[in-house]
């Protein structure tokens, strides 16, 4: 189902229940009741609606740190590879080839296949990292001449270390999720911010509708906005292969300024 369609559904469905819920509370609650909670229960819900803000901000705080270190992981590991063929250029011979082979290799994989896999299961693709190590066991395999060559070599080295440093990163933050502990603690203060009101809303019925439906639309947007923002790798706000596609079609780019084919 489409993600505006479900977001309309459940915003305005939560409404349509409030709305249910604040007339049967007008038909049901004695006025007497509903006006003593009109006087006397303003702190109370100041202190509900801040506690509801205050988990909401808590979490989209906890959302944004996430996907902002999951992008950063991403440019490292596409920086990485860029180093990596940059130095692939600097070697002769078959070594030369077979780096260059091994780099794209690497990162059409990663695009094509361990990103959509990442995106449903949370979990690396077990190729993407054979072909990882295959990358660090040719880098290490290389025998440079002193001079320059050894300093480029150690370049490369630091590249392959940022390399599985970003992957290690990304691993862990492709399972991360909100707590579920802050979930319930945002849940539950929304209940209350919708029911309270309901309570100490003006007596005439379509006052009460309108301040029902509002508060529960509003809960209900910001429930369903976090819920599709919890996961870094999926949904409509996500960290994209962005990056490391940049960093492949770079890679004809580096080619053509050796003089190179792919």
């Amino acid at each position: 189902m489409n993600t505006v369609l479900l977001g309309c559904l459940a915003v305005f469905g939560t409404g349509a229940a409030a709305v249910a819920g604040a007339l049967l509370i007008q038909r049901t609650v004695p006025a007497r009741v509903r006006y003593d909670f009109g006087m006397y229960g303003a702190l109370t819900t100041v202190l509900v609606v801040s506690a509801f803000l205050l988990t909401a901000i808590t979490m989209g705080l906890f959302v944004w740190l996430t996907i902002n270190q999951a992008s950063h992981s991403v440019v490292q590991e596409a920086d990485a590879v860029l180093d990596l063929y940059w130095y692939a250029q600097t070697l002769d011979g078959p070594e030369e080839v077979r780096l260059r082979s091994e780099l794209r290799d690497y990162t059409t994989h990663v695009i094509r296949v361990e990103w959509p896999a990442m995106a449903e299961t949370g979990e690396l693709h077990p190729r993407s990292w054979q072909l990882a190590r295959q990358l660090r066991y040719e880098i290490t395999h290389v025998s440079p001449q002193p001079g320059g060559a050894t300093i480029r070599y150690q370049d490369a080295l630091r590249a392959v270390s940022v390399l599985f440093d970003a992957r290690r990163s990304r691993e862990s933050l492709a399972g991360t999720r909100i707590p579920p502990l802050m979930w319930v603690a945002l849940i539950s203060t929304g209940l209350l911010v919708v029911v309270l009101p309901m309570l100490r809303g003006d007596p005439r019925p379509a006052v009460r509708v309108v301040l029902a439906f509002v508060g529960a639309a509003t809960v209900a947007f910001v429930v369903f906005l976090l819920y599709e923002v919890n996961v870094p790798f999926t949904g409509n706000v996500k960290v994209t292969p962005a990056p490391l596609e940049d960093a492949l079609r770079s890679f004809a780019d580096i080619d053509a300024f050796w003089g190179h084919r792919p």
